[in-house]
């Protein structure tokens, strides 16, 4: 017999995880998934396994979450997200609390989070316990963007059996979800006109990896509980990070655009140079690079299978368009480079820039018999409206501008090293690389290529200790805020030297998962 009780589950793209997580709760009587605009096949998927589902768009999680409460037919509630599931000896509890009506308003249940296939037992991480189970016309949370505090008037309940949250499938996912946190706690800070100083920021991050490390014992659970209690430390000082450029861009102008000939002004000769842009569903920025760079002979746009409307934009502009999956990215410049038609190749990302003084340059260099076969260009790089002139990001010159035949990259999936048959020399104009457009997109970007990173390592056979990856941590760090002037950007370049250190142990970090947890993963399969 089912039980009077609405199980609501908020959903948003979770096509992976809604048919587990309905089947732990076939008991109850009504299952209601709420759904915020997914654009997978979470919905349909809901809808099969026999979930009623509405559609509401969330812009405040605790309004989204009241609202959700109250499209429940029933006066208890059980609420879950779609990664988690329900275990056997909970349901079992469920239902004879509720038999009966229990003594109480609602009840805390006790969350038992996994990284991958690892329980997090330390660190504060179980049991978690969170108010999942209540009567709805007696609880509600406050109205806050990120992590809302829920009122319910006592008596409280307490269970015993487990919720089971599969959160992370790995540190990458896990990362993941740490830059979208906290970049809804930096606008719940905004809105709230909260005052945070950069003492205090650093005094709390340190708070929350110490309470999460030692008090709460995560070094019990070795080098995975150093990660999550590093996690904690960083939710917080990567929050101030972003609450404190939430602030800032009022005050600052936009960054400079490269400017293309005026109308009515003639063009400057084409130029033997083929313009090889590379590019990944970037609508946003291609027309702009491609405007830059009109006075070439050939622009080559390769695509690497985009969902947006890249390659359209590339043809309607006048670019030859190739398109190829990348499997390497050495490999990847490598055969590009290859498909372009004039003696002169200039290297490009979409989010990259060239000015009318560094086209002038260009163009002189390669029609009066060069000396070299390759030229370096300094970058001007910019996170947002801010161009980060100190920590080694300026001039950081790169290998950009070479004779065709003449140049490759080694076969590395990030970073790949260049090289020049018979050395190179250097333009003194500056390329604009609009990188980042903020430090959400900052941070992402980072923890895109520590996986990267992290693979490369484990491919090669790479042996690093914790001790060494710390130092690499720490190093990185010092050597861009101190030896490198990072100090002179201010908070800018503290963030920067921030993300600098956690490329370090984030590459680290995902190198001692592929070596253990997946390889423990594989064991318990086989076992």
């Amino acid at each position: 017999m089912s039980l009077p009780l609405s199980v609501v589950i908020l959903t948003k793209n979770e096509a992976e995880h809604i048919r587990d997580c309905i089947q732990s709760v076939a008991w109850a009587e009504e299952i209601l998934v709420i759904d915020d605009d997914s654009t997978d096949d979470t919905v349909r998927i809901a809808k099969a396994s026999g979930a009623r589902v509405l559609r509401g768009t969330m812009e405040n999680e605790g309004r989204h979450r009241n609202w959700a409460y109250a499209q429940a037919k029933h006066l208890w509630v059980l609420s879950l997200d779609a990664d988690e599931r329900v275990s056997p000896e909970l349901a079992e509890e469920i239902q004879r609390s509720l038999i009966s009506e229990p003594p109480w308003n609602g009840a805390v249940i006790p969350i038992r989070n996994y990284l991958g296939p690892h329980w997090l037992r330390c660190g504060g991480w179980y049991p978690a316990e969170k108010l999942r189970l209540f009567r709805r016309d007696r609880f509600r949370y406050e109205e806050a963007l990120v992590h809302p505090r829920a009122f319910m008037p006592w008596p409280e309940g307490r269970l015993t059996g487990d919720i089971l949250h599969f959160g992370y499938r790995d540190f990458e996912e896990c990362f993941e979800k740490l830059n979208r946190h906290t970049s809804l706690e930096a606008q719940k800070w905004l809105k709230e006109g909260r005052k945070v100083s950069l003492l205090s920021a650093l005094r709390r991050s340190l708070d929350r990896f110490l309470r999460a490390w030692i008090r709460k014992q995560g070094w019990r659970e070795g080098f995975i509980g150093f990660v999550m209690a590093f996690y904690q430390g960083w939710y917080q000082w990567l929050s101030f990070l972003k609450h404190w450029e939430l602030t800032q861009r009022q005050a600052v102008v936009a960054p400079p655009l490269a400017q293309t000939a005026p109308p009515g002004e003639s063009s400057p000769a084409v130029a033997p140079v083929s313009v090889v842009i590379l590019a990944k569903n970037e609508a946003a920025q291609l027309r702009d690079c491609i405007e830059t760079v009109r006075w070439a002979e050939e622009i080559l746009v390769v695509d690497d299978e985009s969902t947006d409307d890249t390659a359209a934009i590339a043809a309607s502009l006048g670019a030859r368009v190739l398109c190829r999956r990348t499997d390497n990215e050495g490999r990847q410049r490598n055969w590009a480079y290859a498909q372009a038609q004039q003696p002169w190749v200039l290297s490009l990302d979409a989010d990259e820039r060239v000015t009318p003084g560094l086209r002038d340059e260009i163009i002189t260099t390669v029609t009066t018999n060069p000396r070299w076969n390759g030229y370096e260009i300094p970058r001007k790089t910019f996170i947002g409206p801010w161009w980060v002139r100190h920590g080694g990001w300026y001039p950081s010159p790169q290998l950009k501008l070479f004779r065709q035949g003449r140049f490759r990259y080694e076969e590395a999936e990030v970073h790949p090293k260049a090289e020049v048959n018979e050395g190179w020399g250097s333009l003194r104009e500056p390329l604009l690389h609009y990188s980042y457009r903020n430090l959400e997109d900052f941070f992402a970007t980072v923890n895109r290529q520590t996986t990267l990173e992290a693979a490369k390592w484990f491919r090669q056979g790479r042996r690093m200790s914790l001790g060494h990856a710390l130092w690499r941590t720490a190093d990185r760090k010092i050597r861009a805020f101190v030896l490198k002037g990072g100090y002179r950007d201010g908070m800018l370049g503290a963030a920067v030297a921030s993300f600098a250190s956690f490329y370090q142990l984030a590459s680290y970090a995902k190198y001692w998962e592929a070596s253990h947890l997946k390889t423990d993963s594989a064991d318990n399969a086989h076992g």
